[in-house]
């Protein structure tokens, strides 16, 4: 391993340094990530949601957040669960998928459902009785609507993958580590692309021939042997040549061995393996520092290799017993085991040594003691040593297992809490064994009903005794068809109390259990009671019974017309004007009834409303009915909708005006003149009297309030078009106007007959009549269009600030994902610099670009080997120097999104430091930016005081003295002094 690091970093040498480079480009990369952002479209949300690979849930809190509803499921997540959309929607999550408790997704969710923010469930094992386990991980968001959206993956075959990829890259390394010979690989042309072995024994410096080709570096002597090699290898031969060569240490003797690299069938280069056999002297010295690296490996790794002999006296363990026990390991050997082994697991271990011993393999798990007595959960895997045919020796492994105990037990715990639940939830739970007739019921099946929990037996007979004879019959039916097909079923049955009552019971049930022959053995299920719905149901029908005689008890004409224009319903008012009873008139159209002409007209305007859901009221006409009188008509059309909102028809509200048109012809011509012209205008023109009682209204008033001509002749007052909570302000514009004050329009909230409301905008002036106040005149104007301009620009704009707010919010998760060990790390550095700033005296719109900076600067850590960040020890030099590199990758990232300030310049310049000993580019006090400046003293602070991998907290004094020390050679000093500052005052400390 050591060899490949040098090779590679050989290899790297020849490249212009990355603070070269970042100076040169401004801190610029080659590459970006793109964000990308989800249009809130439906239609697009739509497609996402049908097509991504990752499986999306969406859940409604029920019961207190205790549990939740499925609202969505897409076809990913059908995938992924093996289960159809439609099983799973409108059920409960525990019900559906039992395992999501022992998998953490229902805390998660309570806990998002409860504070807003987002979360992260890292790769954990499902497992239920259809899914023998698989691994998952979840993102957990709440919508503005309150529901909760899981995103998810099966990951399992990616753990496999990682795993087997693990294993493999250590074996690798492993074998690389401890061979002697020089191993080189070729590309397909002949280039020299990697090497691993001792630089001393090269023909050349890796600088001169890395990704030159070897006829042009090397000997011809050995050009001709490896030209014949590659031949052979690219007809899938592996070859082996000596050769000979004057290396810096002098003339060396090679055997080399090259095997072509085949992938997917095609020769894509080859390995070259050269043993140097210049004396026999160099095997044996080979073999023992293989030897040394094999005990190297041995010593170094985190789990205990020991040896016992057959009286179980430890022989040899390895030196990380001391980090298990405490113990020296001087004090181990020669010693026997027993004394380290817990006293409640000595018994049955002695008898698996005892095993062991008689040639019965087998793994062991037991409790350690340490040197402190604390207690150690161990796995030990044991292979007997045979001499002469009987075992000398025990050779073992142990590992630590004390975290995964505590998992187990821990999810004891959880199997009891989820029992307890159970017992504690209003719905009761039932488990029915379908062969013995036995069912088993929750508390709540009892108490629902007024008995004292299991008062009544635990079998299926007792529940059928308790529902009404009526219900049993269609209920059985239910359940047997469920039995025989395999799908739930639900229904609804009335169960006797125990004080007698009924009351009205939602059972619901499933087939989770069946035989080897496909038949089912057992249901679980439920029981709610939905007694307060049902009475509900019932007072619901009441209602329309009452709404029923009301509509024939009024003597407007009022008829539901459908899209065709066919009446679907008439009161009598309307079918005695039509000459017909009510029976006879439903069915029928216009047609019917009208001329061709009018007919249409009523059509049309059916249509119309339809189409716009908008209603057409004050409509006034003429008309000539089927008992051949011509009638003057007012006609109010609203919208007819079904329960989604959806056009259906009209609600045709008919009025006979014929009366009050005579009267209306009646009218002077004057008024008739000035009707016609303020009816000519698109505003609403209106009078009153000296009491605010309206005494002419222009017929867009009528339309866009919903009253009438006769509402108004009736003493209609203004102020019955204005909502109550701005009726005391209108009173005053009115009193100011009658004074003589002018002053710009005044606006209200205008209210229709039906209740709708909007904006308006009132002119008037009062109305005198020598010198008494005889009424107003004015104009009202429907501002609505205006406002929701308006309200649309604002939201328009609070959008951008969350949809920017929630980027930042994402980006900083998505580095928290890749780095669990910092988890929080960059919210706290935000929360930190953001009171430095202030404390500062920067402006807000600073402030802001800097707790937005904050809250990302490490975004760039997603480049980054995760095996890096999460490293318990101390990082090599390669290791830190892609740590390094994390500051440019932020800019990267950064750089092309408009944050409205040098977000991405501030990510790359936060570990930079006054005297030019930062990074990525060695800038010093004047070249690097205020906020950066800032950043660099809040990231140090929180970085020392929280604990990492590679140790623990260093705590927050250590940190504030770290800052002190280097105020002014490292850090900023105004930025340290505001530091201290909020912290000496204790007006700041981390979460």
């Amino acid at each position: 391993m050591a060899a490949k690091d040098k090779g590679k970093g050989a290899k790297n040498s020849k490249k212009a340094p990355a603070k070269k480079t970042a100076r040169k480009k401004g801190g610029a990369g080659n590459t970006a990530p793109q964000l990308v952002f989800i249009s809130t479209d439906e239609t697009r949300y739509s497609e996402l949601f049908n097509h991504m690979s990752s499986g999306v849930t969406v859940y409604e809190a029920v019961d207190d957040g205790e549990d939740f509803i499925i609202k969505d499921f897409n076809p990913a997540a059908e995938k992924i669960e093996r289960i159809s959309r439609d099983e799973v929607l409108g059920r409960r999550v525990t019900e559906v998928f039992p395992g999501v408790k022992d998998l953490g997704l229902l805390e998660v969710l309570q806990k998002v459902w409860r504070s807003g923010e987002p979360e992260y469930l890292p790769d954990s094992i499902y497992r239920d009785s259809h899914d023998p386990g698989s691994w998952r991980e979840h993102w957990v968001y709440r919508m503005q609507s309150g529901e909760v959206v899981s995103i998810y993956n099966d990951v399992t075959e990616r753990r496999l993958a990682e795993h087997s990829l693990r294993q493999s890259e250590v074996r690798m390394n492993s074998i690389l580590s401890a061979m002697t010979e020089l191993v080189f690989v070729f590309d397909d042309e002949g280039r020299y692309v990697s090497y691993h072995g001792a630089s001393q024994e090269l023909y050349a410096d890796p600088d001169v021939f890395m990704g030159k080709k070897y006829s042009d570096i090397m000997p011809p002597h050995f050009n001709e042997l490896a030209a014949d090699a590659i031949a052979r290898n690219r007809a899938g031969e592996a070859c082996r040549f000596d050769y000979s060569l004057q290396v810096p240490i002098g003339l060396q003797h090679y055997s080399a061995t090259m095997s072509p690299i085949i992938v997917d069938g095609k020769y894509t280069g080859s390995v070259v393996v050269a043993r140097n056999v210049t004396e026999s002297r160099l095997s044996l010295e080979a073999l023992s520092a293989s030897e040394e690296k094999f005990r190297t490996l041995v010593e170094n790794i985190n789990d205990v290799m020991y040896t016992l002999d057959a009286d179980g006296r430890i022989l040899y363990a390895s030196p990380a017993v001391e980090r298990y026990t405490k113990y020296k390991i001087a004090e181990l050997i020669g010693q026997s085991f027993m004394p380290l082994i817990h006293p409640d697991d000595l018994a049955g271990l002695i008898g698996s040594f005892d095993r062991l011993l008689s040639g019965q393999l087998e793994p062991w798990e037991f409790r350690v003691l340490d040197k402190d007595g604390r207690v150690i959960w161990v796995r030990s895997s044991s292979r007997p040593v045979y001499k002469e045919g009987k075992i000398v020796e025990i050779n073992a492994l142990m590992t630590d297992i004390t975290e995964h105990k505590q998992t187990e037990f821990a999810l004891r715990e959880s199997d009891e809490r989820l029992k307890l639940t159970l017992e504690a939830v209003n719905e009761g739970v039932f488990d029915w064994s379908i062969p013995e007739n036995k069912a088993v019921y929750s508390p709540s099946n009892y108490t629902m009903l007024g008995y004292q929990p299991y008062e009544f037996p635990q079998d299926s007979q007792a529940w059928k005794g308790l529902v009404n004879a009526d219900d049993v019959e269609e209920a059985e039916r239910l359940i047997l068809d469920h039995i025989e097909s395999g799908e739930g079923y639900s229904v609804e049955v009335r169960m006797r109390t125990k004080s007698g009552e009924w009351r009205w019971i939602l059972v619901r049930g499933r087939v989770v259990e069946k035989d080897a022959g496909g038949k089912a053995v057992r249901i679980v299920g439920t029981h709610s009671d939905i007694t307060s719905r049902k009475q509900a149901e019932q007072l619901l029908s009441r209602q329309r019974e009452e709404y029923r005689i009301i509509l024939d008890s009024v003597p407007l004409m009022i008829a539901y017309v459908d899209k065709n224009g066919r009446i679907i319903r008439i009161n009598n008012a309307g079918a005695n004007a039509l000459g017909m009873p009510p029976k006879e008139v439903v069915g029928k159209t216009f047609h019917d009834f009208f001329s061709h002409d009018q007919a249409a007209l009523f059509q049309e305007r059916n249509r119309k409303v339809m189409d716009t859901k908008m209603p057409l009221i004050g409509r006034v006409f003429q008309v000539l009915l089927p008992t051949g009188k011509a009638t003057w008509i007012q006609a109010d059309i609203v919208p007819y909708l079904d329960g989604k909102g959806n056009s259906i028809g009209s609600i045709f509200v008919v009025m006979d005006i014929t009366d009050r048109k005579a009267a209306e012809e009646a009218l002077q011509e004057g008024e008739e003149r000035f009707r016609n012209m303020a009816n000519l205008l698109p505003q609403t023109i209106f009078e009153t009297d000296e009491k605010g009682n309206f005494t002419f209204v222009s017929s867009l008033g009528y339309q866009t309030f919903g009253y009438t001509e006769a509402d108004v002749a009736a003493g209609m007052h203004v102020l019955q078009t204005i909502i109550p909570e701005d009726r005391a302000r209108a009173v005053e514009s009115i009193r100011r106007r009658i004074s003589g004050e002018q002053f710009p329009p005044n606006e209200y909230t205008a209210i229709t007959r039906d209740g709708r409301t909007f904006p308006v905008a009132i002119y008037a002036s009062a109305i005198f009549r020598g010198n008494t106040y005889a009424g107003m005149r004015g104009m009202l104007i429907d501002i609505t269009e205006r406002k929701q301009m308006e309200q649309n620009l604002k939201e328009s704009i609070e959008r951008l600030h969350k949809t920017l707010s929630d980027a930042v919010v994402t980006m900083g998760a998505i580095v928290e994902m890749k780095d669990p060990y910092t988890a929080g790390h960059q919210l706290q550095v935000a929360r930190l610099a953001t009171a430095i700033a202030q404390e500062m005296g920067l402006p807000e719109a600073q402030v802001n670009i800097m707790r937005i900076a904050a809250a990302i600067h490490d975004i760039g850590k997603i480049y980054v080997p995760s095996d890096i960040l999460a490293k318990p020890g101390k990082l090599g030099a390669l290791e830190v120097s892609i740590i390094r590199t994390h500051a440019q990758g932020s800019y990267d990232i950064l750089k092309n999104i408009d944050f409205g300030g040098p977000v991405a310049q501030i990510a790359l310049q936060h570990h930079e430091r006054l005297d030019g000993s930062g990074y990525p580019q060695g800038l010093k006090e004047g070249e690097i930016m205020l906020e950066a400046k800032i950043l660099a003293v809040a990231d140090v602070v929180e970085a020392m005081a929280s604990h990492r991998p590679y140790r623990p907290s260093l705590g927050i004094d250590n940190a504030l003295e770290e800052i002190k020390q280097n105020r002014g050679k490292l850090y900023y000093p105004a930025a340290v002094d505001a530091c201290l500052k909020i912290f000496n005052e204790n007006r700041f400390q981390f979460e």
